[in-house]
């Protein structure tokens, strides 16, 4: 959550407030004991993991990480997706696709009575 604060702090962000679809794909080390075919199919995404940690434990970490800081609430995550690779390169990728307005005035009003009541807290 902190590396997010630092990275974004400076930039002209704007916190995401409407209904959003986030992704994460998490790119594992290749395991030492895999057969040089089986790496390179690793590294093209043939081959997956199917280790720890599961598959909802990592979206809802990056998930809760991102909250507050480009994400204002993860409530405001309609669909989910997590995937897993193998890579040389190990890394984490967020991609979040947001709404430019609410699906409904229902929504809409619903978020602007959270973050109003946020901003009275202040």
């Amino acid at each position: 959550k902190e590396r997010f604060y630092k990275f974004l702090k400076d930039s002209e962000w704007e916190l995401v407030t409407t209904p959003c679809v986030f992704e994460v794909r998490s790119y594992f080390p290749i395991p030492e004991a895999m057969k040089k075919p089986e790496k390179l199919l690793s590294e093209m995404g043939l081959i997956r993991p199917i280790s720890t940690p599961d598959w909802d434990n990592i979206g809802k970490t990056y998930s809760d990480m991102i909250q507050d800081i480009v994400l204002y609430n993860d409530s405001l995550i309609i669909d989910g997706i997590s995937r897993k690779y193998y890579s040389v390169k190990p890394r984490v990728e967020i991609y979040i696709r947001y709404m430019e307005s609410f699906d409904s005035d229902f929504n809409r009003k619903k978020i602007e009575k959270q973050l109003k009541k946020g901003n009275e807290l202040i």
